[in-house]
């Protein structure tokens, strides 16, 4: 049975303590058994950081004009496909939860509001978007139990990187436009900001050995879940000099995904 106090433990192990600030991907099952359940791994995360730190979840909803079910986001209630730790997170009483009708975020901590302000209005994940502050005041991808498939700042380092596919959607039937529910409960058409539409993340595990090679990833056993603590900055600053290099190199290798393969046509035009 895996207790909150393994779980703090095993954060500090990693080198996470009072004021770290970590974008944390999680899954909850990797654990095995948790006293508690999600409820407590939040806590745990809570008291390893201390208000003065910043816990950090994505709590994606995708809400797409024209993903088949999607619903207007609505900040109060829309729920995240991140998965049971995210969802239990943002409902908490304590936790704010940026405006953000398809890659919304969740923070607890002092600074939560400043890392949060303003979403709508930025990039999914681009540019001053909560990830990008999230890195840039030396925060860290903090893994439980899941690989850099879930890596969400890796779509970042694509937007840094200026590689020619950030607008090629998941799906072009979806479109590029988001539904957001007003507090007043008006429906709004939301376009995405410089038409960023972040894609496949199932290419992003080729990173894990250039982070290894560089000491980047530090790991650790909490119960079954393997947690792992990468630094941001330094693993942007490895991404996207590899994307410059060869702006392919995360993407998927699956000849019918519906992301990749656009980029790669992309990719390939004359004059790249």
């Amino acid at each position: 049975m895996v207790t909150r106090a393994m779980i703090v433990e095993g954060l500090h192990g990693l080198g996470i303590g009072p004021g770290s600030i970590m974008v944390v991907h999680s899954s909850l099952r990797s654990f095995g058994r948790v006293d508690g359940g999600a409820e407590t791994v939040i806590a745990a995360l809570k008291e390893a950081v201390t208000r003065s730190g910043l816990v950090v979840m994505p709590t994606h909803t995708l809400c797409m004009i024209g993903r088949p079910g999607a619903e207007p986001f609505d900040v109060h209630r829309s729920v995240a496909y991140t998965g049971q730790i995210p969802n239990v997170f943002w409902q908490q009483a304590d936790v704010l939860r940026s405006l953000h009708p398809t890659h919304s975020d969740a923070a607890w901590g002092d600074r939560a509001a400043a890392l949060l302000a303003d979403h709508l209005h930025r990039g999914p994940v681009g540019v001053d978007s909560p990830l990008h502050r999230a890195a840039q005041w030396g925060g860290v991808v903090l893994q439980l139990g899941v690989g850099h498939g879930s890596n969400t700042t890796l779509h970042l380092a694509e937007v840094l990187a200026e590689v020619p596919y950030v607008q090629v959607p998941y799906r072009k039937e979806w479109g590029d436009v988001a539904l957001m529910r007003t507090e007043d409960g008006r429906v709004e058409q939301v376009p995405m900001v410089n038409g960023e539409r972040p894609g496949c993340s199932s290419g992003f595990v080729a990173i894990e050995p250039l982070l290894r090679d560089r000491g980047l990833q530090r790991e650790t056993m909490i119960g079954s879940c393997r947690a792992r603590a990468i630094p941001a900055l330094a693993m942007l600053e490895v991404a996207v000099e590899l994307l410059r290099r060869n702006p392919a190199a995360l993407l998927c290798d699956n000849p019918e995904c519906p992301h990749c393969t656009v980029a790669r046509g992309l990719i390939r035009q004359p004059g790249r």
